[in-house]
């Protein structure tokens, strides 16, 4: 099985600007929100965790990883965030919308661009399936790889808007049985 857990809210998330690679902390409800996802995961059997290097992914696989002492904790740089360019730490407005959709694949005017992050993501998961096939895993990381991740796994959304693809703070989605 494959799990893939958004990180806990951020003052990113609470201000509703772009984080893109940005290294926001989790808030005081982000942290209680990794504690109560960690413990409906607590009996959850993984053979390896993998994380984003992002500072807001690393505190909510901390939180999960008290109950998974043994279990081995990989650092992926292919799970941070696809990066916002001009637009990191700025509101999010209309445009935000429209980097998600698939038309904009390849347009870069809202910094790393949708095709080079489904890139990264494609790279690991073709990884994962080789070398973790069989395995329980466990991935915490953002909605933007979350959503590259579930069109992976399941292909684009017939309407071209991986905005349909809502994976809230600290929300644990099956990808794989």
């Amino acid at each position: 099985m494959i799990y893939f857990i958004r990180h806990g809210q951020t003052e990113g998330n609470v201000r509703h600007i772009y984080t893109g690679n940005s290294n926001f902390p989790l808030t005081e409800l982000g942290v209680n929100q990794a504690k109560e996802t960690a413990k409906l995961l607590k009996d959850k059997h993984f053979d390896v965790i993998f994380c984003s290097p992002l500072l807001r992914a690393k505190q909510t696989m901390q939180e999960i990883a008290v109950f998974h002492k043994n279990t081995p904790i990989v650092i992926d740089n292919r799970l941070a965030e696809r990066g916002d360019g001009q637009w990191e730490g700025l509101p999010l407005g209309d445009e935000n919308a429209a980097r998600w959709r698939v038309e904009n694949w390849d347009n870069d005017y809202y910094g790393e661009t949708m095709k080079s992050a489904y890139e990264r993501v494609e790279s690991f998961w073709d990884e994962i399936k080789s070398k973790y096939n069989g395995k329980n895993i466990l991935v915490v990381a953002h909605v933007g790889i979350g959503r590259l991740s579930v069109c992976y796994f399941n292909g684009l959304p017939k309407d071209g808007d991986l905005n349909s693809i809502e994976i809230k703070n600290a929300t644990a989605i099956l990808l794989q049985k």
